[in-house]
């Protein structure tokens, strides 16, 4: 299989730019809210301290903590669905073309 004939395809060009974007999106979706958190911990330690309603026992903290987890979370699972079913569909479609 001669990679040239793989590189030069406007399919995997499509291939590499369609990846990148999603993985750019889901890592900022990722990077993003943990920034704000840490910003937020650095800046003003105290209100992270504060509960969420009176008398709780849940945290500000605690509950953007839990906010960043599931965000995490779902850009994890978003990305891996999306190259599960879309992108390596792609991709095999594009070596098996260059194998033939």
């Amino acid at each position: 299989m001669n990679n040239d004939i793989i590189v030069n395809k406007s399919e995997y060009v499509n291939l590499r730019r369609s990846r990148r974007q999603i993985m750019m999106f889901c890592t900022m979706g990722c990077l993003l809210p943990l920034a704000i958190y840490i910003g937020i911990a650095i800046i003003n330690p105290n209100l992270l301290a504060e509960p969420v309603s009176a008398g709780g026992g849940l945290s500000v903290g605690m509950a953007m903590g839990l906010v960043v987890f599931i965000l995490s979370w779902l850009m994890t699972g978003l990305y891996t669905s999306i190259a599960n079913n879309r992108l390596d569909e792609l991709q095999s479609r594009i070596v098996a073309e260059a194998r033939s």
